[in-house]
C-alpha cells in the first residue's frame, strides 16, 4: 500500500492518516515542504541569478557518502525506521551498535569501557577507527551521527560535491557550528561530516595520543578539540545566503522558535555573528541536510513522508499533496 515506506499498523495513521500539520512537524510542514528543496539547485546569493553563475563542482561525478550512526540494541527499531526512509539513500550506511542485525544495517562494534552515555567518546573513537580500517578507499566523505536523525542525503551529497577541497588535499569537518569554552566546534546534534584527508589525521595523528583512555559523553566536543589541536576547524556550512545547511534541531522548533530560547540562543548567536540574525523559515537553507531529535520510528518516518511525499492517494496526507 505504502509506496517506498513500510508501515507497521500502529504507524498508519500517524505517518500518513493526518492532515498537514497535524502530525509531529506540526507548523513546519511549510518549511518542510515548501522552503527545503530535495536535490535542488545551489542557493545563490540575493540578486544573482543561474544564468549568471556556473555552479562548481569538485569532480566530475557526485562524491560518495558513507553514513554511520551510534545505537545499542534497545534503539533498533529507530536503526529500522532510518534503514527505510534515509539510510538506503546514502551509498554506504551502518549502525554501530551492541548487537549485530544483518537486515537493519546494525553491526556491533566492541569499545573501551562499558555500553553507556557517559562514554560515548570511547564508542566513536572505535566507530572511527572501524570506518577508518574499513571502508577509507571506498567513499568520499564519511558522516557520523545519532539514531535520531534524519538527513536529506540528495542535499548533502550536492553540497559535499561543491567544496573546493583542493583535489581532496584540505582537511574538511562538516556540521553545525557552535561554540564551547571558547572553541567553535561542530555540534554533535546534526552529526558531523569528515573527508578522507580529515580522517586519516584523526586515525594516524588524533586517536593514537590524545583521550586514549579518556570516559566523556560530549564526543562531540571532545573530538571537535582534538582536531582544532591539529589545526582542523569545523567548516562553517551555511550557504551563499547565509543561511544554514546542518541545522541539528528538530522541524517545528525551527519553524516557531525566536532564537532566544535558553541553550539555543547561543547558537542562534554565533550563525548571526557570520550570517545576520535569522530564524524560522529565513535560517533554514533550501538545500538543507539534518534533522535531529526523530524519537520515534512513526516520527522518523512522518517527517520522510511529509518531505518525499511517499503517502499514497487514499491517505489523508497523499491526498493533501495531491490538492497543492
Amino acid at each position: 500500500m505504502f509506496r517506498f515506506l513500510p508501515l507497521k499498523p500502529d504507524e498508519e495513521k500517524e505517518v500518513c492518516g493526518l492532515l498537514p500539520g497535524k502530525g509531529r512537524e506540526k507548523e513546519s510542514f511549510n518549511l518542510l515542504t515548501r522552503k527545503v528543496q530535495i536535490g535542488g539547485p545551489d542557493p545563490l546569493p540575493i540578486n544573482v541569478t543561474q544564468d549568471q553563475v556556473k555552479p562548481y563542482r569538485n569532480g566530475p561525478t557526485p562524491p560518495k557518502v558513507f553514513c554511520g550512526v551510534y545505537s545499542y540494541e534497545k534503539n533498533h527499531h529507530l536503526v529500522e525506521a532510518i534503514s527505510q526512509t534515509w539510510g538506503w539513500r546514502c551509498d554506504g550506511f551502518l549502525a554501530f551498535s551492541t548487537k549485530t542485525v544483518e537486515n537493519i544495517g546494525a553491526v556491533d562494534l566492541p569499545h573501551q569501557g562499558k555500553e553507556h552515555y557517559s562514554n560515548m567518546w570511547q564508542k566513536v573513537r572505535s566507530i572511527w577507527s572501524y570506518i577508518h580500517d574499513n571502508f577509507y578507499d571506498d567513499f568520499d566523505y564519511f558522516h557520523v551521527s545519532g539514531d535520531d536523525n534524519h538527513f536529506v542525503i540528495e542535499n548533502m551529497r550536492n553540497y559535499l560535491w561543491s567544496i573546493d577541497d583542493d583535489n581532496g588535499s584540505k582537511n574538511l569537518y562538516l556540521g553545525h557550528q557552535y561554540k564551547t569554552r571558547g572553541i567553535s566546534l561542530c555540534g554533535g546534534g546534526a552529526g558531523y561530516t569528515l573527508n578522507r584527508a580529515a580522517l586519516r589525521v584523526l586515525i594516524k595523528e588524533v586517536l593514537p595520543i590524545r583521550g586514549v583512555n579518556l570516559t566523556d559523553s560530549g564526543e562531540d566536543r571532545v573530538i571537535g578539540t582534538f582536531l582544532k589541536m591539529h589545526h582542523i576547524g569545523c567548516h562553517d556550512t551555511a550557504d551563499a545566503r547565509g543561511e544554514q545547511r546542518y541545522v541539528g534541531l528538530e522541524p517545528n522548533f525551527v519553524a516557531t522558535s525566536d532564537g532566544k530560547h535558553r541553550f539555543f540562543q547561543v547558537l542562534y548567536n554565533l550563525w548571526a555573528s557570520q550570517h545576520g540574525w535569522k530564524i524560522k523559515e529565513d535560517l533554514i537553507s533550501s538545500q538543507h541536510v539534518a534533522w535531529h531529535l526523530m524519537k520515534t520510528p512513526a516520527w522518523q518516518k512522518r517527517i520522510h513522508a511529509v518531505m518525499y511525499r511517499t503517502c499514497p492517494i487514499g491517505t489523508n496526507l497523499g491526498d493533501a499533496f495531491e490538492d497543492l
